[in-house]
This record gives structure tokens, sequence and C-alpha cells, in this order.
């Protein structure tokens, strides 16, 4: 998957996530042609939705958790380029929900994620050609 990609993509068989420049995986290790060239500091990002548990309105894209999980996915990248990174190796997320009490109004949801950001450069040997 090339590290240039504009948009976001996934494979469920690498567990890898392109993200604009950034490349983010859940493995630790870097991708094929590429080797860590240094690293930095782990990188972590969070999103919190309340609502309203008497209130139907889970059709609202704000609200809906796959807007929620990529507005965080953003915010992590963020991060990681802030930091002179180009990749998230490692990536790790969790959900957490509470458990609402009825005599609250609002419940929430809260997506947090953090990974290693690092630096990567190529490493497939250049031939030159005469």
């Amino acid at each position: 998957m090339p590290l240039s990609e504009t948009s976001a993509e996934h494979s469920a068989q690498r567990g890898t996530l392109s993200y604009g420049p950034l490349y983010v995986s859940t493995r630790s290790e870097p991708p094929p042609g590429k080797q860590v060239e240094s690293d930095s500091k782990i990188v972590w990002a969070s999103t919190t939705v309340d609502w309203l548990h008497v209130s139907h309105s889970q059709d609202n894209v704000d609200l809906r958790l796959e807007h929620r999980i990529e507005e965080t996915k953003r915010r992590l990248c963020e991060q990681a380029a802030a930091n002179g990174c180009d990749a998230i190796l490692g990536l790790n997320f969790s959900l957490a929900r509470d458990r609402g009490d009825k005599a609250l109004e609002t419940r929430s949801v809260t997506i947090a994620m953090l990974g290693q950001c690092v630096v990567l450069r190529d490493t497939e040997n250049k031939e030159v050609l005469f």
C-alpha cells in the first residue's frame, strides 16, 4: 500500500491503515521494504461522545461510531505528523461505554487510540542500471 495515499484505506489481512501520507499498523514491524530509521514518543488520541439516552437520534452523523473512530484516527495522525513521524506502529485502540444510570439523561462512548510514532526509510537495494 503506497505511503502517499490521500484517502484512508484498510487491509484486514495486514492490519494496516494508510491515512494521508502516514502509514498506520497494528503490527509493531514496518511494512516490507521499509525499516525504522528513528522512533519518537508514543502518540495517543481519544474522543468521547455524549448523547441523551432518551433520544433516538442515532442516525445523526456526529454520533455514529464510524465517524468518531475516523475523528480519533485523524487526531492521532495529526499528532504523529506534528512530531515529524511518517508512521505509527503497534496501533492499539479501545472503546469504552458507560452503563448509563437511568436517573441520568446522558450516556457516553469513548474511543482511545495509541501507537509508537516512527520515521521509516527504504531498505530496498537500488541497483544502478547502465
